[in-house]
């Protein structure tokens, strides 16, 4: 029987590499992936060291790309040696969101490194439909597919028109890919407000505009808040002028709870809020390769720290947690 490595998160802060069976193939999950990256977010430090997960035990990882290795019987549109990523989530196909294709509020879906298991492995059995191709895009690259739709997703839910002004709340990489979309959208128009020195490194990388938080004009359209943070929240409202769009995609540290003069700045100001959940597959991935293709692949490997063993990424990851000066984003990569 073929055998793979895999890393498995037992508990909170248990973490282990591991030898299981490749996975077979059968009706459902008719597609063999060899993975070849896999990038770690943020939400991956919380289920390792934090809050915990879904299940246990569990492989993580929900952004990645890798080669098809197999397919099951009856496959016409994936062939072996296809270069592709993966959407993580697994609707149910059966509740009211689902037949209006709203896959993203799913009532009773699978996702991939959360209710199942995901990407850090070297091989993954899943559905067709799951699956995008990436042509050419380096795999590395197209692991960041993921975050990119949803930073889409987040763009493609505000009607901007030539003259907004537009903030960017959070250089972490959802972040960095809403400005870098935007550009390509041919928006420019767009400020960062930060205070990490390293991550005004990646602003200058991109040649992004940047204001810090002493700014006293509010006179933003619109405000991506990509931090999940109460004081991000707060100083998001802060920016915006009346009557504009706070557009929170970030997902939240902790409670989020609004002070009372905040809540009525929302109301004076008569501000729209919309809220950000993941992306539309596959629309929005597809526009998202089309895209990428586009985009200068050693800048954002600048963002990239890429590790291909899995003992050196358990303590990558740990430095990462523990904030050392590493880059915006782990990726194992597989060459083997």
């Amino acid at each position: 029987m073929a055998r793979m490595k895999k890393l498995v998160l037992e508990d909170v802060k248990k973490i282990s590499i591991q030898i299981g069976e490749i996975p077979k193939l059968d009706d459902v999950n008719n597609v063999l992936i060899n993975i070849k990256a896999c990038g770690i977010c943020s939400s991956d430090y919380s289920r390792i060291y934090e809050k915990g997960a879904y299940k246990y035990p569990l492989i993580l990882g929900h952004e990645f790309s890798g080669v098809v290795k197999d397919i099951y019987r009856n496959i016409k549109n994936i062939k072996k040696g296809d270069r592709v990523a993966v959407f993580p989530l697994k609707p149910c196909f059966k509740c009211d969101n689902c037949h209006q294709k709203l896959y993203a509020q799913c009532s009773s879906y699978g996702y991939y490194g959360s209710r199942e298991d995901g990407g850090l492995q070297e091989f993954l059995a899943v559905p067709e439909w799951n699956i995008i191709s990436i042509d050419n895009i380096p795999y590395d690259i197209a692991a960041l597919i993921e975050p990119a739709s949803v930073a889409l997703h987040a763009i493609k839910k505000v009607n901007i028109e030539n003259h907004d002004k537009i903030l960017i709340l959070g250089s972490g990489i959802i972040g960095i890919l809403t400005g870098l979309l935007l550009r390509e959208m041919g928006i420019n128009n767009f400020y960062y407000v930060v205070r990490n020195h390293n991550k005004n490194e990646i602003l200058r990388l991109f040649n992004f505009q940047s204001i810090d938080y002493s700014y006293k004009n509010n006179d933003f359209n619109i405000v991506f808040e990509c931090v999940g943070s109460n004081e991000s929240l707060e100083n998001s409202i802060k920016f915006l002028k009346t009557k504009s769009t706070l557009v929170l995609v970030g997902n939240p540290e902790s409670d989020m709870l609004i002070k009372r003069d905040v809540y009525w700045k929302i109301l004076r100001m008569e501000l729209n809020i919309i809220g950000i959940w993941n992306s539309y597959f596959p629309c929005e991935w597809q526009e998202v390769v089309k895209i990428m293709k586009l985009l200068n692949y050693s800048c954002l490997r600048e963002m990239i720290q890429i590790v291909q063993d899995f003992n050196e990424l358990l303590s990558t990851i740990d430095q990462k947690y523990q904030k050392k000066n590493l880059k915006l984003k782990i990726m194992w990569v597989n060459n083997e």
